[in-house]
């Protein structure tokens, strides 16, 4: 009993518990410090790419492929085409446009994928629900509106 109350086992048992705090806390905050950072730098990356497609993106042909769904249109050919070109210098995995439909749902206008990756590529006028795309977290810095609405 009196090995409890002494000073050499209080002092390792404060000890021990001061080191489990640090090794369950520190780690937390470090996991916690590199998603912040990993989100940071991917998302400015993002943000310049996509600045970089909007660049090629002429609104007014998009209005009228959200309506008539040609994918005939050589402007449209062409936008993608640049998509496909963005997508592959830039090393992004997918590139692409879609436009509100309803709620969660949205359709494809532009997809940056090769059309003879079947398993892949989303023809114009395709529809997919978002729902399940995780959570969208804005950016800290740079924080602009990326879309353009459609009245």
């Amino acid at each position: 009993m009196s090995f409890l109350y002494s000073f050499k086992f209080r002092f390792v048992l404060v000890l021990s518990l001061l080191i489990t705090v640090i090794c369950v806390v520190l780690p937390s905050f470090a996991v916690n410090d590199a998603q912040s950072l990993l989100m940071e730098t991917y998302g400015k990356e993002g943000i310049s790419i996509v600045n970089r497609a909007k660049s090629v993106v002429n609104v007014t042909v998009l209005a009228e492929l959200a309506s008539t769904h040609d994918s005939t249109n050589e402007d449209y050919l062409e936008m993608c085409a640049s998509f496909r070109k963005i997508k592959d210098e830039t090393g992004c995995e997918y590139l692409y446009l879609m436009m509100p439909v309803k709620d969660n749902t949205f359709e494809y206008i532009i997809d940056g994928t090769d059309p003879s990756d079947e398993e892949n590529f989303s023809p114009l006028g395709t529809e997919e629900d978002i729902t399940d795309y995780g959570k969208r977290r804005p950016l800290k810095e740079n924080s602009e509106l990326l879309e353009t609405r459609f009245a």
